[in-house]
């Protein structure tokens, strides 16, 4: 049952409907004719839910109907408008479907049977606005029946019909008032006393009749079966999409620039810090500590042992003699080769090019680079000569290359094995205590764990971090720098996230035609906002994917490029962390920037939403 309870309406103060009341029992048809301007459509909004302001109350089978309009206009009222409620750019299929979409629910009735009756049955367009004016006003009809609804309203349905075509929508209409409440308006008043059961006549805001009646009762809504609710977005989405490529790929575009900068960030921050350490690795030996007395100045050859074995993470020693210069390293002839980094210890984790460990005190390994100066890159065991310098004596020891170090070195550098050449340096000018100033002690564990154990184990030592203080600083700078690049690319982001916003309100506006007729058809703000909500994070994740994979293909195919740029080595596959967070970053963002456009929508109110778009 329908029922009107004295309904009043105005419009600044003009009275449009006065107190109207009307109480319709059981499936009927009703026509309402009066001039225009009379309120015949202000009457059917309000009835099927369109229109909030209005004074009265409207009953659905005993229901207020304002407590669930949404619902009341998805699952029991079939709106039908002189100005055909159609997206011209959606398949006709999916208009067909608008309904189901949005319900989630199969239709109960027979489509192809629906489109015979009204002659549409061989449709071959696929887009609703190739239709003509005509075909589209009967198919806008047969979506509205397609949930066989409990009440049907049209407004002057057939103005855009021939007659043969208005005759069938009119038969159909009278087939559905055998179980439905369907309420028409026209000016034909010669064609609603030919299929309606009853006509009314609306006057100065008045209904002629407050009461119909009829012999049958309301049938009770089929129950359906509930349709997957992702697949049903993925229709309306795709739909969305093709009728706004261009809009869409432009957005994408944006974020996938903005994902793009941000990659390049991190890739050139990450390259720089990486390659301050392969510098500082290259002046200073890793996992490395120096100690000295803090009582007395001298180290000895014994403490040197001591301190080297006490320790079973320590693989090699090197002590400080400040007094004996090393010179360098030459062949029988020709020019010494200083050696700025004597402080190499050789350990089993080295890579050899060439060669073995040493075994004696006469054996070196050299890093590849040295050798490459000496010798050129034919590999093979070479006799170079050391030199010393004490007191004003200067001599020279022989000394066997027996390895190649994998390593290009900073400064030219040779390996020994530990305290080896303290021997050297005693031999040689026959000295028999050989003292230094501090020693370096190499380890292949936690530095922190060892200086915690030497420090217990040896407190009368003051310990340091080999590079620990140069490291210190380079970071400070590289923190900088990076920074720097960060404020650079947040810049960027801000500016594409105001483009992603202005996109997103611009959709909006775009596409008012269709959140009106997603909310005239029932659509609730949740569902429509849930849309758009797909729609933006959608954008951003295709726009942060497809950046994540340009950069990858760029690091990937043209890594030397960015090294010869850059001038220093850059990572050839982006790790997955990053990858993942800088999407889940992207789509973060694009949410938030349709947050205030999606505001705005979610208050737009229906009836103005649908007169802007000429409904």
């Amino acid at each position: 049952m329908l029922e009107l309870v004295n309904i009043a309406k105005k419009h600044h103060d003009q009275c449009i409907l006065d107190g109207i009341n009307l109480k319709i029992e059981g499936p009927v048809f009703i026509g309402i004719h009066g001039r225009s301007g009379a309120g015949k459509t202000t009457l059917l909004n309000i009835i099927g839910g369109l229109d909030e302001d209005y004074q009265g109350i409207v009953k659905f089978n005993g229901v207020n109907i304002k407590k669930n309009r949404q619902q009341y206009r998805l699952h029991y009222v079939c709106n039908l408008y002189q100005q055909v409620a159609l997206l011209s750019k959606w398949s006709v299929k999916n208009n067909l479907n608008l309904y189901s979409y949005f319900s989630h629910r199969q239709s109960p009735l027979d489509e192809k049977e629906l489109l015979d009756k009204l002659n549409m049955r061989e449709i071959k367009v696929k887009c609703c606005g190739q239709l003509s004016g005509g075909q589209q006003q009967r198919l806008a009809l047969v979506r509205g029946l397609k949930k066989d609804p409990a009440i049907i309203l049209c407004d002057e349905p057939t103005s855009a019909l021939d007659q043969e075509n208005a005759v069938n929508m009119m038969k159909l209409l009278k087939e559905f008032s055998q179980k439905a409440i369907v309420i028409m308006v026209s000016h034909d008043v010669h064609l609603l006393s030919q299929y309606c059961d009853r006509v009314l006549y609306l006057h100065e805001g008045r209904l002629d009749q407050s009461l119909v009646a009829s012999n049958y009762r309301l049938s009770p809504m089929k129950k359906r079966r509930k349709r997957r609710v992702l697949i049903d977005y993925y229709q309306l989405l795709k739909e969305s999409y093709k009728s706004q490529k261009e809009r869409h790929l432009l957005s994408v575009f944006a974020v996938m620039f903005g994902t793009v900068c941000l990659m390049l960030t991190l890739v050139v921050s990450y390259g720089l810090k990486q390659e301050s350490f392969k510098e500082i690795k290259k002046l200073f030996p890793t996992q490395c500590i120096s100690l000295k007395f803090k009582d007395r100045h001298w180290l000895d050859i014994k403490d040197a042992a001591t301190l080297m074995e006490a320790n079973e993470h320590i693989q090699g020693a090197y002590l400080n003699l400040p007094y004996v210069d090393f010179l360098g390293i030459g062949k029988d002839s020709g020019e010494i080769l200083f050696i700025g980094d004597n402080t190499r210890c050789a350990h089993d984790d080295l890579r050899l090019l060439f060669g073995r460990m040493p075994e004696k005190e006469n054996e070196i390994m050299l890093s590849k680079n040295t050798y490459e100066r000496l010798f050129g890159e034919t590999m093979g065991e070479k006799t170079v000569y050391g030199y010393y310098q004490y007191e004003n004596q200067e001599k020279r020891y022989g000394m066997q290359v027996v390895g190649i170090v994998d390593e290009y070195t900073s400064m030219d550098t040779i390996y020994r094995r530990s305290l080896d050449e303290l021997k050297i340096i005693e031999n040689l000018f026959n000295l028999s205590n050989v003292t230094g100033d501090y020693l370096m002690l190499y380890s292949d564990g936690a530095i922190e764990e060892l200086l915690t154990f030497y420090r217990h184990q040896f407190p009368e030592y003051e310990y340091k971090e080999v590079g620990a203080d140069i490291s210190d600083q380079m970071m400070g700078i590289l923190k900088k720098v990076s920074y720097f690049l960060y404020g650079i690319t947040g810049v960027m982001l801000v500016t594409i996230f105001l483009l992603l916003g202005m996109t997103v309100y611009l959709n909006i506006t775009e596409k008012m035609k269709e959140i009106g007729l997603f909310r005239m058809i029932g659509a609730s703000s949740r569902q429509i906002l849930s849309l758009q909500g797909l729609d933006i994070l959608i954008i951003s994740l295709a726009g942060g994917i497809g950046g994540v994979i340009f950069v990858q293909l760029l690091l990937s195919q043209g890594s030397q490029l960015l090294i010869e740029t850059l001038g220093f080595t850059v990572i050839k596959a982006i790790p997955t962390l990053w990858s993942a967070g800088v999407v889940l970053f992207m789509g973060s963002l694009g949410i938030l920037s349709g947050f205030l456009p999606m505001h705005l929508l979610s208050r737009l109110s229906l009836l103005d939403c649908l007169k802007d778009q000429g409904y």
